[in-house]
């Protein structure tokens, strides 16, 4: 899904080239030898130990992966409706949702983002399968190939569709007791309670006879966050068709902006400066930009493997540069 990529400095959002550690040096063309690191490069000499060498650096201690969830909401371009946000124009073609993050926000303020979050305890909790109702689930697993002491791939899913209704207020393959999709009031009332905190996800929709099994979701993707960051996340990306009411309104506190756009004008807004974007996010949608229909999405990563990206950042003088280890050691995955 990805290669060793580079994002400029205004398009990335506010403060966070500042959490990046500058490029090592020897890592870019012109950069010094280890023969040089000690009269400018800013390396250490080979003794370490003699005078003008830097001080040693200090140990990194690797922070747990915390398992989370992103869902890639699909449709297809559509002609605006009342109320609705802004969609590219009739014939534009596969649209996603996308959310800006508010600019209060201690990590990456202002970033266009699709939304997710951590698991919760409940999301593997008894009756969590059950919400997924007639889905099938065999396909998912095997492209996931989650660790037997992770949490099942099941609660990863419901994760993605939990934090999507909180987030956005979309209720993404939702079926109700008529077999139908579940209404626009249906997802406002289930977000307020959910927010409100009455019961768990899996809860509130048992109450209200839904199931999740209205759309059939795609594995796209494996991130896990650098090593070096302290917060850090093991995520799985999911796409899958939403065709419910399409608007939703922001999280108070999480977002400011709902957006459906088509990946190729999310790009080209990023590359003019005008949409900031993390790593996963600008790289899900290249991925994403060749594709005109939910349609062909499926057909193409209906089968695809899918690798455990574990990426290096460093700060160049003209932005952040992400760097994709071929050969990365299994991440460890924390208990939600």
């Amino acid at each position: 899904m990805t290669g060793d990529v580079e994002i400029p400095f205004r398009s990335l959002p506010p403060g966070f080239a500042e959490l990046v550690p500058e490029e090592p040096a020897g890592s870019g063309e012109g950069a010094p030898s280890d023969d040089d690191a000690s009269s400018g490069g800013g390396g250490s000499s080979v003794g370490g130990d003699g005078p003008g060498a830097a001080p040693p650096r200090p140990t990194l201690e690797i922070q747990p992966a915390r398992p989370a969830a992103t869902l890639v909401l699909l449709r297809p371009g559509r002609a605006p409706s009342s109320g609705a946000p802004p969609p590219a124009p009739e014939g534009a073609g596969l649209q996603v949702l996308l959310l800006r993050r508010s600019p209060g926000l201690s990590f990456v303020p202002g970033a266009w983002v699709f939304p997710g979050g951590g698991l919760e305890g409940a999301d593997a909790g008894p009756g969590s399968r059950e919400i997924l109702g007639s889905l099938d689930l065999t396909e998912l697993e095997r492209s996931m190939r989650v660790p037997t002491d992770a949490p099942p791939p099941h609660a990863f899913l419901l994760a993605a569709y939990r934090e999507t209704l909180e987030e956005t207020g979309v209720l993404p393959a939702a079926r109700g007791r008529a077999g139908g999709d579940a209404g626009p009031g249906t997802s406002v009332e289930l977000r307020q309670r959910l927010l409100a905190g009455e019961a768990d996800f899996q809860t509130l929709l048992h109450r209200a006879g839904i199931h999740l099994d209205g759309a059939e979701p795609l594995h796209l993707a494996h991130w896990v966050s650098p090593e070096l960051e302290g917060r850090r996340y093991d995520t799985r990306f999911f796409a899958v068709l939403h065709t419910g009411d399409p608007n939703g309104s922001p999280q108070p506190g999480e977002g400011v902006e709902l957006r459906w756009i088509t990946p190729d004008e999310a790009l080209r807004l990023h590359h003019a400066g005008e949409f900031p974007l993390i790593f996963p996010t600008l790289a899900t949608l290249k991925a994403l930009a060749p594709f005109r229909t939910p349609g062909e999405v499926a057909a193409h990563f209906r089968r695809r493997p899918v690798r455990r990206i574990l990426p290096r950042l460093h700060r160049t003088s003209s932005g952040v540069r992400m760097v994709v280890d071929a050969t990365a050691t299994p991440a460890t995955i924390a208990t939600p």
